[in-house]
């Protein structure tokens, strides 16, 4: 009831964008606030509801259940984003385990591996800007590698791993300068290059990366070429 009635102030004001409108809005920011704050409000509760059934839902599923796995990828998803919604820390926490524990039930060679090993690497990366600690880190690199293990050249889902192996290594780089670490990042790079033609959106944003990484080897090995 909160949320209609801000909205029938708010959106009696004018038409969406109309000068009127921005004055409005400005004149009349705490109603504006209030809006927000009630669909923040709303979504949180929503996602509050969404965790409980995922909850409820998962306690059906023991252990040994060839389905359990797959509910609690689901829960480890709608808890991670929740974190990144309102970022509490003890979401991020069960969220990477509840990932772990669903990672550890898909045993290797099941198509939905490497899904849930990518969950798991991108929450260690959540984990690893909130804390930075070098071991979350390393075991950050080591997820993704093994999620590349599982889309192998040519498959269509390749190149976000790839950017995100690249990421991580950069990290480390920026943390013992090591040589190995910079050799691997440019090859991602290439790779992810060329999995994105001149007409690809992400051209662009791959070209820079790769060539910001060959400028930082230029002092030892330069290439005008390259």
């Amino acid at each position: 009831q909160t949320l209609r009635l801000y909205y029938k102030v708010y959106s009696g004001s004018a038409p969406l964008g109309h000068r009127r409108q921005v004055w409005w809005i400005r004149r009349n920011e705490p109603c504006v606030d209030g809006f927000i704050l009630a669909l923040d409000d709303i979504e949180r509760t929503t996602s509050e509801k969404r965790i409980q059934r995922l909850r409820q839902v998962l306690e059906c599923y023991p252990l040994g259940d060839p389905r359990r796995p797959d509910y609690l990828d689901e829960l480890a998803n709608a808890i991670k984003e929740r974190y990144v919604r309102f970022g509490l820390q003890t979401d991020l926490d069960e969220a990477l385990q509840l990932f772990t524990e669903a990672l550890a039930l898909h045993s290797p060679g099941q198509p939905c591996r490497g899904a849930s090993l990518n969950s798991l690497a991108n929450a260690f990366g959540d984990r690893y800007g909130l804390k930075g600690s070098q071991s979350v880190l390393e075991e950050r690199i080591r997820l993704h590698a093994e999620v590349l293990n599982h889309r192998p050249p040519g498959h269509t889902e390749r190149s976000s791993p790839l950017n995100s192996l690249a990421a991580a290594l950069d990290d480390r780089y920026n943390i013992r300068s090591s040589e190995s670490d910079l050799e691997e990042m440019i090859r991602c790079q290439r790779e992810m290059l060329a999995l994105c033609p001149p007409s690809h959106p992400c051209h662009a944003r791959a070209s820079l990366c790769l060539a910001t990484s060959l400028r930082r080897r230029m002092g030892s090995q330069y290439d005008a070429d390259e």
